[in-house]
């Protein structure tokens, strides 16, 4: 069955910065979304960014997204991507300064 971009932007948005409390959706690291089929199975690709570059829990959010997305997908490691940008660099929206308190 083929995943759609629904079923992994609700896996992202189980997966929680752990300094922040807020999951990664919400914080508007995901960039982009990217599935395609490619011989008869499907291929994804996630750009993202951290909070910043030296953001120490980077490597263990990008870690828990892929093993979720390997649990509650057809995806498996050789057909996943996740690749990391700090282009552009992160900044909050209005309604994230808001959520806390900046």
């Amino acid at each position: 069955m083929a995943i759609t971009k629904t079923q992994i932007e609700d896996i992202c948005k189980s997966i929680e910065d752990p300094e922040l409390f807020i999951d990664i959706w919400t914080l508007g690291l995901i960039y982009e979304i990217n599935i395609k089929q490619e011989d008869n199975q499907d291929k994804l690709h996630i750009l993202m960014t951290f909070t910043s570059p030296m953001c120490p829990y980077g490597p263990q959010m990008v870690e828990e997204l892929e093993l979720k997305i390997q649990q509650e997908t057809s995806i498996n490691k050789e057909n996943l991507k996740i690749e990391i940008t700090f282009e552009p660099a992160w900044k909050p929206s209005e309604e994230l300064r808001e959520m806390m308190g900046m």
